[in-house]
């Protein structure tokens, strides 16, 4: 079981890390004022630069599913989830349900993709 990652709080702004090029680091992203709750790893949870734990670790998951199976690509995947722990700056759903669709087959991942449920119930991967 993959670990629980802890709330990544509600960030405040402060100057930019002496060893950071903020504008660099930032891509072709719009620019934002440097939060102590953006870098390193937590850049994965925010619209802007990421795209959850889901697209962060989450797709290697998927792949062994897809090997084992011995299958290709899905055609289609849909994806619904919401945020049901913590009231912080995160914006990428935490809990996740995706369907992978129209292959000869129904494949199936459900997951909490690191973040423990308010239930405490965990069905990371």
């Amino acid at each position: 079981m993959p670990p629980i990652l802890p709330s990544i709080g509600r960030g405040k702004e402060v100057a930019v890390l002496p060893r950071l090029n903020w504008d660099l680091w930032q891509g072709p992203a719009l620019r934002k004022l440097f939060r102590d709750n953006f870098v390193h790893y937590n850049c994965d949870w925010f619209w802007d630069w990421g795209n959850g734990e889901l697209g962060n670790n989450g797709v290697h998951a998927l792949d062994v599913c897809r090997w084992g199976l011995g299958t290709g690509y899905p055609i289609r995947v849909d994806s619904a989830g919401g945020r049901y722990r913590y009231d912080d700056d995160h914006q990428m759903p935490a809990n996740r349900w995706v369907p992978f669709g129209e292959y000869s087959y129904s494949a199936l991942l459900n997951g909490s993709f690191g973040h423990k449920p308010a239930s405490g119930y965990n069905a990371s991967g």
